[in-house]
């Protein structure tokens, strides 16, 4: 059905709006309808063909008309189960299962379209269930037939014992409507803003004049501001973090995270804990004056953000006295650590030449043509220069880092700062590089590579000798000798598991 709607909208609409314009329908009507049944068979014809089943442990998708494509995913080696409901899926009882592993290059492993809401929770439950069996009623399924095959009574998940779901977060609607006005939404509508007010400036002089009368320029400015544009964009940054986190929650299941969120579009998705290589701690400003943060978790995910999120996952609301908590949840080790370490005063300098020299070199420039053009108005532009100024000196004042045996903590940004936490144990490979600027200063950066994709943990503008010695303890650290060992032996057991349908049993 979901495949009908969207090729109506592809071929029917264009085809009718064809004969309407050219009035040729008794010419193109039947052509239109010849169409319209091809691509219905084929689409029809497509999803009886859609298969998908567990076989000794392994999850099988077939699919394809001429030519079959049939692909094969160990359970064990699934690491990740989304479910997602459009508007239109809910409107339909239907859902998204996306399965994800470690090595799904670009894309998820499997998508499985328009699966019944009673069959898709089932499914999940058996693929995260590392078993391979469906609970009672539950397959396997032949997609073509689900809604007769299945009884919607012994299609729900069975309670599988385990441990109990333990709260991590739960946002309620206000908390979702600070996090809306006090986070990046509100400040990616500012060139909307900007387009706005550029338009009315732009309006013809009678029509400017009879809006804003004999009222100074100014006032007419901050009025639009104040009446216009600020609300509208308050309005818009609230619509948006609730159309995208309605009913936020998160609750940890042994060592899976399962997050549920979303108004019209709701997505479910599991993350394992495993998975999880860095956690990035955001504070804007306000924020900051307020005490809260949001909080985005990395994984080793292979899919895209666009794709159901499997590669970060975003708590838009912490406050600042659970972030303790929150990490201890979702890292490996204890966030305990010393205060850190602040950047060399040299760094100062370097953050200063790097942002105001620019800005100062474009702002006399702009300034000198314009008064070459009869405009020495323009000089008021280096004004400008006080906002980059406060920046460069944020910078420098919120770098920072310190390392510990289990943990690395890097600290940068300036009106947006950003706390990034990586458990040694998750380091890939570390890259230390050195401009000649730094080289010249005793500085140096520190990258510190995890795996899958997303931001890379940089240590910047920190002691060359320092960082020198981080990098070689973050390297060769007893945990990272450890995990490398554990990762190992786990990848064995499960190859041997996989091979004999066996439950793998769970690390540690």
């Amino acid at each position: 059905m979901l495949d009908l709607l969207s090729s109506a909208r592809q071929w029917a609409i264009p085809l009718a709006f064809l004969m309407i314009s050219t009035g040729e329908v008794l010419v193109l009507g039947p052509i239109a309808f010849v169409v319209i049944a091809l691509v219905v068979g084929w689409k029809v014809l497509a999803w009886r063909r859609f298969t998908y089943q567990i076989v000794d442990g392994v999850l099988v998708v077939e699919h394809g008309i001429l030519q079959r494509a049939r692909r094969e995913v160990p359970i064990s080696r699934i690491q990740q189960v989304d479910l997602r409901r459009r508007l239109r899926h809910r409107a339909l009882g239907v859902a998204v299962v996306r399965i994800d592993t470690a090595g799904g290059g670009s894309g998820a492993e499997a998508v499985l379209e328009a699966i019944a809401d009673e069959e898709a929770y089932a499914l999940r439950v058996a693929l995260l269930d590392r078993r391979g069996v469906l609970p009672a009623g539950a397959g396997p399924v032949d997609a073509g037939s689900a809604t007769d095959a299945v009884d919607p009574a012994d299609a729900r998940p069975v309670p599988v014992a385990g441990p109990a779901p333990v709260p991590v977060v739960a946002l309620t609607t206000g908390q979702l409507v600070v996090a809306g006005i006090t986070g990046v939404r509100l400040l990616a509508l500012l060139p909307f803003a900007a387009a706005g007010m550029g338009l009315f400036f732009e309006l013809p002089e009678e029509t400017a004049a009879g809006v804003a009368g004999s009222a100074p320029t100014g006032a007419v400015v901050v009025a639009v501001l104040l009446v216009a544009v600020i609300p509208v964009m308050l309005l818009s940054a609230i619509a948006s973090s609730l159309l995208t986190d309605h009913g936020f929650t998160l609750v940890r299941v042994g060592t899976d995270l399962h997050l549920r969120r979303g108004l019209l579009d709701q997505r479910e998705a599991t993350l394992s804990l495993r998975r999880v290589q860095a956690v990035r701690v955001h504070q804007n400003l306000l924020r900051r004056r307020l005490g809260l943060a949001s909080v985005q978790l990395q994984s080793a995910g292979s899919g895209t953000a666009a794709e159901g999120e499997v590669t970060r996952l975003t708590i838009p609301y912490v406050r600042e006295g659970d972030l303790v908590g929150l990490l201890d949840s979702v890292l490996p080790t204890t966030v305990e650590h010393p205060p850190l370490v602040p950047a060399p005063p040299a760094a100062r300098r370097r953050a200063w030449f790097r942002r105001v020299g620019p800005a100062t070199v474009l702002l006399v420039a702009i300034a000198v043509v314009a008064t070459l053009a009869g405009a020495p108005i323009a000089w008021a532009l280096l004004v400008l220069l006080v906002p980059v100024a406060v920046e460069a000196e944020l910078v420098y004042r919120n770098l920072g880092h310190v390392g510990t045996p289990t943990l690395v903590v890097a600290r940068s940004g300036g009106f947006v700062r950003a706390t990034d936490y990586l458990p040694v144990a998750k380091t890939q490979s570390t890259s230390l590089t050195s401009s000649p600027f730094q080289r010249r200063v005793g500085l140096a950066s520190l990258q510190l590579h995890v795996a899958g994709r997303g931001s890379v943990p940089v240590v910047h503008d920190g002691d060359a000798d320092r960082l020198a010695r981080l990098r070689l303890a973050a390297l060769h650290a007893r945990v990272a000798r450890a995990d490398e060992v554990e990762v190992r032996r786990r990848a064995r057991v499960e190859a041997a598991a996989a091979a004999e349908g066996d439950e793998v049993p769970s690390a540690g």
